[in-house]
């Protein structure tokens, strides 16, 4: 029986043991778990078997990385991430971090969206969901408080985060963590109930994001292989 599955960036690639009453040592197994906004997550066990099985399943991860890899960036249009609010919006005023980002809507469904994450106020945050860069039409919005539940994995590959109920496909590695970190900033300060920030301590933000993002992308970044578990 023959499997067909099309690739989906909201995926985990990852190496897991088997235990097997005999010659366990001759098997080496990987993982991939397709997250899903509805329904079941959907996990496929793939293997090699033999002496050199471990060489073999390196081979398939640097494989199914570079597709995944691939497939994602062929869905998020070609950007950089912005600090800076966008001239003559308003509504992009609070920014600290912009781009964009794949959001899945229901079973096996993803939209691109251009995210927006803003500073806290009034003791709430909000990411805020344009159609494109230039923010001219505002689709939606997630506002999120200090209790907001955060989940990312680690695995060999994975580039899907998620906030609360709401699951996120970044570009790659480095913006994922790059967004994790930047919300995760703000729910701490949600947290501890710190005031509402000045425009200056705005400006401190984005000058914290934009050292980051000059310290990964700089020179530009390729496309990333299986890392080191």
């Amino acid at each position: 029986q023959h499997i067909v599955r099309l690739w989906s960036p909201f995926t985990l690639v990852e190496k897991c043991q088997v235990k097997a009453l005999q010659q366990a040592e001759q098997w080496a197994v990987f993982k991939l778990t397709v997250f899903r906004q509805q329904g079941t997550d959907l996990s496929f066990y793939l293997g090699s078997s033999g002496p050199d099985a471990d060489r073999q399943r390196a081979s398939w991860l640097a494989v199914v990385v570079d597709a995944l890899a691939n497939v994602t960036a062929s869905l998020i249009p070609d950007h950089e991430l912005r600090v800076q609010p966008v001239l003559g919006k308003a509504r992009t005023s609070r920014r600290i971090i912009a781009g964009y980002l794949l959001y899945c809507e229901c079973t096996d469904k993803a939209t691109v969206f251009y995210c927006e994450l803003h500073a806290h106020m009034a003791g709430m945050a909000e990411l805020v969901f344009y159609s494109d860069e230039y923010c001219e039409e505002e689709l939606f919005n997630i506002v999120f408080q200090e209790n907001a539940a955060m989940s990312t994995r680690k695995g060999t590959y994975c580039t899907v985060f998620g906030l609360d109920m709401h699951r996120f496909c970044a570009r790659n590695r480095e913006e994922k963590d790059l967004w994790l970190r930047a919300v995760s900033n703000i729910k701490v300060k949600l947290m501890f109930r710190a005031p509402d920030p000045t425009a200056g301590e705005l400006a401190i933000f984005r000058a914290a994001v934009h050292e980051r993002l000059e310290a990964l992308f700089s020179p530009r970044r390729e496309v990333p292989g299986p890392s080191p578990e």
